[in-house]
């Protein structure tokens, strides 16, 4: 006598089917992301960033690290008509000493030229940086900024490491920095006007304003 299957024990689908096959699909898509990402495959210019964010994990680190990147902001110091280091940490409080603070997360993942999206992201962050640092009384206004980035060879193994401290950008060598965004000394001089701190004349950038 064949066995009586009650209806509670049957397991039931959640959803409709048109629900299950949304699901479906996008699973499909996010295993294929992952596979192409360990292909080599760039989708970055073809999928939103926001889903690349969740399937980058096949590619997070394809290849050996020859060098320790760090990021740094250099502002036009409109007092001066040129641009020297200014320390962006006042401004990401949280892991300010750390790569996992805001300044470090952004020029991270949105640098690349290449992209436009980046290059909105570069923009805000400059315009960001540049607008709150003018708030602080105590320094010298700067009117733009130069993002980039510090690349230090890292050393060969069985060579000693040294612990991490953050070095002034004039003890590096030029090879080793990296500018992503710069603000044209024009515009940032131009912005030094509007604040009511005209770049001197006798500096390269003065010289270029009409």
């Amino acid at each position: 006598m064949p066995d009586v299957v009650h209806a509670e024990r049957i397991a039931r689908p959640v959803g409709p089917r048109g629900f299950r096959r949304v699901v479906a699909a996008i699973g499909l898509l996010y295993v294929a992301t992952i596979f192409l990402a360990a292909a080599g495959v760039r989708a970055d210019k073809v999928l939103p960033r926001p889903f690349l964010y969740f399937a980058q994990i096949a590619d997070l680190f394809p290849d050996e690290a020859t060098v320790a990147i760090e990021y740094r902001a250099e502002g036009f110091v409109c007092a001066e008509g040129k641009y020297r280091e200014i320390d962006e940490r006042v401004l990401f409080a949280i892991h300010r000493d750390d790569k996992e603070n805001k300044f470090f997360r952004a020029m991270s993942f949105y640098h690349s030229p290449d992209n436009k999206s980046d290059g909105k992201v570069m923009k805000a962050l400059a315009d960001y940086i540049v607008r709150e640092y003018d708030k602080d009384p105590s320094v010298s206004p700067i009117g733009g900024v130069m993002l980039l980035s510090l690349r230090e060879p890292i050393a060969a193994p069985g060579e000693h490491v040294p612990r991490f401290r953050r070095t002034p950008l004039v003890e590096h060598a030029i090879s080793e920095r990296h500018p992503w965004h710069v603000t044209s000394p024009a515009a940032a001089a131009k912005r030094c006007a509007e604040l009511g701190h005209p770049v001197p004349a006798d500096t390269p950038a003065g010289r270029s304003l009409p």
